[in-house]
C-alpha cells in the first residue's frame, strides 16, 4: 500500500469518526454536545496520524504538483540575483536542478541566518510544488517552512 493511499484512508476514517461525534439541527448546522465528546475526543489521534507528512524526494517532487509536500534532499548551491530572489537549487546546481526553494526579496526568510552555510547540506522545504520553466518549485515564505538536518 503507498503511503498516499495510506494517509487517504487514515483522513476517511477520521472524518466518518468524527461525523458519528457530531449531531445536526434542521439547517445542517453542527451541534455538539457532550454526549459525543468521546466520540470527539478519540478522532484527534486519528487526525493527526493522517496529517503526518512523508518526505519526498526531489527527483519526485514533479509528480506532486499543487501538492502541500515536503521535499528533501541536499542543497547543491544557493543564488541570489540582482533583483533580490534567492534560490535554494537541488538535485544538482542551475541550470540542471531538479527541485528549487525560492525566497522572493520581501520574505523574512531572505534575511535569516538560517541559509548562511546551507550549501551541501541536507534540507527539507514544506509547501505547495508549483511549476516554473519546467522545475518544480516550492515558494518560501516562513522559515517554519524549512528544516536543516
Amino acid at each position: 500500500m503507498s503511503v498516499e493511499c495510506a494517509l487517504s484512508e487514515a483522513r476517511l476514517a477520521a472524518f466518518r469518526h468524527l461525523k458519528r461525534g457530531i449531531e445536526y439541527n434542521k439547517t445542517y448546522e453542527p451541534i455538539f454536545t457532550l454526549s459525543r465528546l468521546p466520540h470527539l475526543l478519540q478522532t484527534i489521534p486519528a487526525i493527526a496520524h493522517a496529517q503526518t507528512k512523508a518526505v519526498i524526494p526531489a527527483n519526485l517532487a514533479v509528480s506532486h504538483v499543487v501538492e502541500n509536500v515536503t521535499v528533501g534532499n541536499v542543497v547543491a548551491n544557493i543564488f541570489t540575483s540582482k533583483t533580490g530572489n534567492t534560490f535554494l537549487n537541488i538535485g544538482g546546481a542551475y541550470p540542471n536542478q531538479t527541485f528549487t526553494g525560492w525566497i522572493p526579496p520581501a520574505s523574512p526568510v531572505s534575511t535569516s541566518p538560517l541559509l548562511s552555510g546551507i550549501d551541501e547540506k541536507h534540507l527539507r522545504i514544506t509547501g505547495r510544488i508549483k511549476m516554473y520553466k519546467g522545475r518544480p518549485e516550492i515558494r518560501i515564505n516562513a522559515t517554519s517552512q524549512l528544516e536543516v538536518e
